[in-house]
């Protein structure tokens, strides 16, 4: 390898010039030329294997002198020899990762279909640019560019580039151009470029081989766009770091060209070059992390800035990141859940460093945002490169509303409907207490079922699932709790009855009984009695109690009124007679009685002789007299007249009187009555009455009438209520000498 020194001076030797500083004149800046000199070596790429030689040669493992070695890769394989150096391309010049590696053929002599044109400088801006069909100078042709994007263990991104020309006379200079975005070649011969400082972005590298008479020692320049101070911008010459590039030339032999180049499988000594160049450590400063969109290779005049551009190969869209390329997962979630955000890295070297918009510094986290939200994360490879800040964005759907209808509190033993919420997806029930679910447990409407426990309370609990996807559950508490009473809907009426034995069995079944909340109702009968001194004379207050199953209870009662006011019916009375003489006269009759409560009652016989005078003419009055408990008496007599002048002997008998009914008709009107009655009765013979009124205990109220009456006589008699009476069932009694007879009224007030 020649030295810098050695070659300047060929330089300035050949261009007359002593010790003198070369430097290039634009109006207003002065730039001063350091090239670098070539200097072969392995850049320390993952791909190819081994690394690639920077030798000027197109082949891996060839050649294997120090320092290179068998091992080293380069842009082809290299068959037939030994090592392990991988390659980048195949013998065909076909490229194995098309989104890194690029082979472009342009047509070079006459065959060349687009050049600069003369008015297109290296330094201006890329619009205003144009190109045209034409041929360039042949030291200015070229036919074959090969470049590829690589990366070393530390993550640092290497451009690795090579370029022909078709003759090795005179000066000649190579552009590898970095761009950041997007450089088009237009159809109508111009070029349209989104850089946005001046046609190109700030930090752009522009990477010059020159090649100085004949080119055996290719020199580097390396170019960045920036500002120039005066509101424009332009490439500044930079030193690049050392370590961070390599450039060779075949400056000793020809070199084999699998592929062909200008006609030949042979590149002439200084007609291939290749340079490899570390992106992130190049150019050390702000800019040291470029992602590169479009790469287009040049020739141009000369090294000035300004210099003339002469043959191009069509502009390359790229896309290489010195940064990691990243990319997050974003999300959608129901309100209230968690979810796991995670940065996946696409490209890049690491270990990594991780910095969300959270402060979090892991790859994953977990967020749960109450509102659609959106994250973003930075990640930075072990070159120091951050990646361009991706995001996520975490949408909240809403929860289903919850909730369930249905009543607050129910009957014990009830059964009850409870819904949910209209149109969702999906619903579950599920109960915790005094209750059970009815059938269907995942339908909008469950049945439930009270365990009959007073006083407790059961949870139902409802778990429903939205159109969304989105779950809500609910709770509603219920009460098992009963604070009415049974309803008696029917107790029998108030009963007035003669005889202690027609009150009806008291029993259960005699009244009818409905409540609110279903279940068991508990029926108890008692009787309260009043004793009178007369068995049959008394009432009784029948009391039923019905209690449900949370101990409710209602009362009813019923007045059964016992007044026995019929006297007793004698039997075998006999009709008045008449005989002649005393020993004429008969044996009593066996008279019997038979009391409509009592039953059979004793008959007592009294006989009184009136009118005596002797034993041919008297008369003789049989009475019979029978009582029942209750002090209700019957007399009926037999009148025996002796008179043997009316009477013939013999002792035939004849009937004075028929009394079959005491009375014609005995009525009271109105009856039931609130202030007065009028009472209207007729007897069949004359005899003297007495007209009483008795309360149902047998006390006498009044007399209502006192005086003879004549048979078949109308009588009207009025009766009023005492200011003492109250409500109730009273008695009217008819007594004559032929009898009693009774009639029930009943005070309402």
């Amino acid at each position: 390898m020649k030295t810098f020194t050695t070659e300047f001076r060929r330089w300035t030797g050949n261009n007359i010039l002593s010790i003198f500083i070369v430097f290039l004149f634009v109006p207003g800046s002065i730039f001063f030329m350091e090239p670098v000199q070539a200097q072969l070596g392995v850049s320390p790429t993952v791909t190819p294997y081994g690394g690639c030689a920077i030798d000027g040669n197109l082949l891996s493992r060839t050649p294997s002198s120090p320092p290179f070695s068998p091992d080293h890769g380069d842009f082809l394989p290299g068959e037939g020899t030994s090592g392990s150096g991988g390659y980048v391309f195949t013998l065909a010049g076909v490229p194995l990762d098309t989104s890194l590696a690029f082979h472009i053929i342009d047509g070079y002599g006459a065959d060349d279909e687009s050049i600069f044109t003369g008015g297109s400088k290296f330094n201006n801006d890329p619009n205003t640019w144009q190109w045209k069909q034409g041929k360039p100078p042949a030291k200015d042709d070229i036919n074959n560019t090969l470049f590829f994007f690589s990366n070393d263990t530390l993550g640092n991104i290497w451009f690795v580039g090579s370029g022909d020309r078709k003759k090795t006379n005179g000066n000649t200079y190579l552009d590898f151009e970095l761009l950041q975005n997007p450089l088009y070649q237009n159809a109508d011969s111009t070029f349209t470029s989104l850089g946005p400082d001046g046609g190109r972005t700030i930090g752009d590298i522009a990477i010059t081989i020159q090649y100085v008479n004949g080119g055996t020692d290719p020199q580097l320049f390396i170019h960045q766009w920036n500002s120039n101070g005066q509101g424009g911008f332009e490439y500044v010459l930079v030193t690049p770091s050392p370590g961070t590039f390599f450039l060779a030339t075949n400056a000793d032999s020809a070199v084999v060209v699998p592929y062909g180049a200008f006609g030949s499988n042979i590149y002439t000594e200084s007609a291939f070059t290749e340079v490899a160049c570390n992106m992130n450590d190049l150019v050390p400063g702000p800019y040291a992390c470029l992602d590169i969109r479009t790469v287009i290779v040049k020739t141009k005049a000369s090294q000035s800035i300004n210099a003339a551009l002469k043959d191009f190969v069509t502009p390359i869209q790229v896309d290489i990141s010195s940064a990691p390329v990243i990319s997050v997962n974003s999300e959608t979630m129901c309100l209230g859940d968690t979810t796991l955000l995670t940065v996946n890295v696409l490209s890049g070297t690491g270990p990594f460093t991780y910095l969300w918009n959270t402060g979090d510094t892991t790859q994953s986290i977990e967020v749960s945002p109450d509102t659609t939200t959106i994250y973003s994360v930075v990640v930075t490879g072990i070159n120091g490169c951050p990646s361009d800040p991706d995001t996520a964005t975490v949408t909240i759907l809403p929860l289903p509303a919850c909730y369930i209808s249905g009543p607050d509190t129910i009957c014990p033993s009830g059964s009850y409907e409870f819904y949910g919420p209209d149109t969702l997806s999906s619903y579950s029930w599920m109960i915790y207490g005094a209750g059970t679910i009815i059938g269907d447990s995942s339908a909008q409407m469950v049945e439930v079922q009270g365990d009959g426990t007073c006083d407790s309370s059961f949870v139902l609990e409802l778990f429903v699932i939205g159109p969304n996807g989105c779950s809500s559950e609910c709770t509603k508490m219920v009460s098992l709790y009963d604070t009415l009473p049974p309803i008696i809907t029917y107790v029998p009426d108030t009963l007035l009855l003669q005889c202690a034995s027609t009150v009806p069995v008291a029993s259960t079944d005699s009244i009818t009984v409905t409540d609110n909340c279903a279940g068991s109702i508990n029926i108890m009968v008692s009787d309260s009695m009043t004793i009178d001194s007369c068995p049959n004379q008394y009432n009784i207050i029948r009391t039923w109690t019905a209690t449900d199953t949370c101990g409710n209870f209602s009362m009813a009662t019923q007045l059964i009124m016992i007044f026995d006011s019929i006297a007793p019916v004698l039997y075998g009375v006999p009709a008045d007679t008449g005989v002649c003489c005393a020993d004429s006269i008969p044996l009593p009759a066996n008279v019997t009685a038979i009391d409509s409560c009592d039953g059979n009652v004793s008959v007592v016989l009294t006989e009184v002789v009136s009118d005596s005078t002797n034993p041919f003419y008297m008369t003789l009055t049989r009475t019979w007299t029978a009582s029942d408990t209750c002090g209700n008496v019957v007399i009926d007599s037999q009148v025996i007249e002796v008179n043997d002048t009316l009477y013939p002997a013999g002792g035939g008998m004849i009937n004075i009187s028929d009394q079959d009914d005491m009375v014609l008709y005995f009525r009271v009107a109105p009856n039931p009555f609130s202030s007065n009655a009028n009472i209207e009765f007729s007897i069949r013979q004359d005899a003297t009455v007495s007209l009483e009124l008795y309360n149902y205990m047998g006390v006498k109220i009044k007399s209502v009438y006192q005086g003879k009456v004549f048979a078949s006589t109308r009588v009207n008699i009025p009766v009023f209520a005492e200011s003492s009476m109250e409500s109730g069932v009273f008695l009217l009694v008819l007594k004559t000498i032929y009898g009693i007879e009774t009639r029930r009224i009943v005070l309402s007030k």
